[in-house]
């Protein structure tokens, strides 16, 4: 009970930062652009802005989650996915971005951090769910040259989306609901210490 009053502590002294992933977290509800979502934003935001390292992982990757059931619910195609495992492939990297947010964006949230981690994030993404698509064995050979093919299928993947690349479609995302994030937060962080010192 001690640790659960705890918990909730914690989550009270987060409440800005909880709204603003579960605001990310419904944006991608409605976005109609393949991959062009804020998941990344989601677990660079939160790994870099909550003090808790337990919390800093569980907040967004409940948001992730959240959003994943609900998908489900709406989509078969949404719900086969989640039931082939290959999401736990999005979630283990997703983990690995909240590690870069706590570690290369950290306090320090520069405009050169965050890019810096918002690019990170995305080639890591690419690099570990590609991995495990081909892990999986069933649409590539399970050497280097399957490996290499499934890379490559990958970025062809790309081409057909809104910006027609890699780079230009799921780092400009992650690169934009970042900056969206980190600044309403800085915004508000500032408007409230403002506040606090009118009334004090």
């Amino acid at each position: 009970m001690f640790y659960i009053c705890r918990v909730m502590e914690k989550f009270k002294k987060n409440v800005d930062v909880v709204l603003l992933i579960a605001g990310l977290a419904t944006l991608r509800l409605f976005m109609s652009i393949p991959n062009f979502e804020p998941i990344g934003a989601m677990a660079l935001f939160g790994g870099s802005v909550i003090a808790s390292r337990r919390l800093s992982f569980m907040i967004p990757l409940l948001a992730l989650l959240a959003g994943d059931l609900i998908l489900a619910a709406w989509s078969q195609a949404y719900l086969d996915y989640l039931l082939r495992g290959e999401f736990l492939w999005v979630y283990g990297s997703f983990l690995a971005v909240v590690l870069i947010g706590r570690n290369l964006i950290g306090s320090e949230r520069s405009a050169l951090r965050i890019f810096r981690g918002a690019l990170l994030s995305s080639v890591l993404f690419f690099l570990v769910t590609n991995f495990g698509t081909w892990a999986s064995g069933t649409l590539y050979s399970t050497d280097l040259t399957g490996l290499a093919a499934c890379y490559l299928a990958g970025l062809a993947f790309y081409k057909n989306e809104f910006f027609g690349s890699f780079f230009l479609n799921s780092v400009m995302s992650t690169l934009l609901f970042s900056f969206i994030a980190f600044g309403l937060y800085a915004v508000f962080s500032r408007s409230l210490s403002l506040r606090r010192q009118t009334i004090g």
